[in-house]
């Protein structure tokens, strides 16, 4: 069995959102010398032991550093396989996959085109005061960072259309806006390790965001947090009970019993 998850706000919270479960909750980054994230300690003993028997994938939207700082898959549990920078990148013990980055560079040829022009289009129609910051992700995708004081959701709402229209898939979350070409998504590496590298099993997949719902269609079984965004993109999806990091209980609790009941 394969269990591919999205990790912030799916497996893994932040200090702040998992402010009040810290002491039954196990640190797994720092991020500027200060504690950042945390999974919940049931939650990293069932993963640990599912990781010894099936195949344990970490999808996530970080970037390579990013993926890198979360301790817990550098020491504790060390996958085989990562899907990181939204499926732009492949990791294949720990290294990048330069079969993976081709495939990615084949389709990547018109991105600087597109950016120039999606940046213009951001800048001419949300006022400076709004963004914090700008920031591109390896130069595969763009996010802005912007500030809650001004935020004008007529402005965001034009954007996002635009951007869409223009073949990106954009996914609001808090304070930050992604703007990824729809060639990079998570569920095309995890569809390339089936295919190419013979991995077999049936795929238990879970993940908060609208950029999880390629991975979670994909997936033979899905389930996704009560607070994520993806449920109001598509309110039919099997969903937990809990909200936050409650929620992770939940999910690895389902992985526990699918893999049960298929082996």
């Amino acid at each position: 069995m394969i269990f591919a998850s999205d990790l912030d706000r799916t497996l893994i919270y932040s200090r702040s959102s998992a402010e009040c479960h810290l002491n039954n909750s196990t640190l797994v980054e720092y991020y500027d010398n200060k504690p950042n994230s945390y999974i919940e300690n049931s939650v990293l003993k069932d993963l640990m032991e599912f990781s010894e028997k099936n195949l344990f994938i970490p999808v996530t939207t970080r970037t390579v550093d990013q993926y890198k700082r979360i301790s817990l898959f550098q020491e504790k549990i060390k996958p085989k396989f990562a899907i990181v920078a939204n499926g732009a990148v492949l990791l294949i013990d720990g290294k990048r996959s330069q079969e993976w980055d081709e495939i990615i560079l084949a389709e990547h040829h018109n991105y600087k085109k597109k950016k120039k022009e999606l940046i213009q289009f951001i800048l001419f129609n949300i006022e400076k005061k709004c963004i914090i910051n700008l920031k591109e992700a390896e130069e595969y995708f763009l996010y802005l960072i912007l500030n809650v004081e001004y935020i004008n959701d007529d402005k965001i709402t034009k954007v996002s259309k635009w951007a869409e229209n223009k073949e990106w898939i954009v996914s609001q979350q808090g304070r930050k806006i992604y703007f990824i070409p729809r060639y990079i998504n998570k569920r095309a590496p995890l569809q390339y390790l089936k295919e190419k590298q013979n991995i077999c099993g049936e795929i238990f997949a879970s993940g908060d965001s609208i950029l999880d719902y390629p991975l979670i269609k994909y997936a033979d079984f899905s389930i996704v947090p009560l607070h994520g965004e993806i449920i109001c993109y598509d309110s039919t999806l099997n969903k937990t009970s809990e909200r936050g990091i409650k929620s992770s209980v939940e999910i690895m609790k389902k992985v526990n019993e699918y893999s049960k009941k298929i082996n």
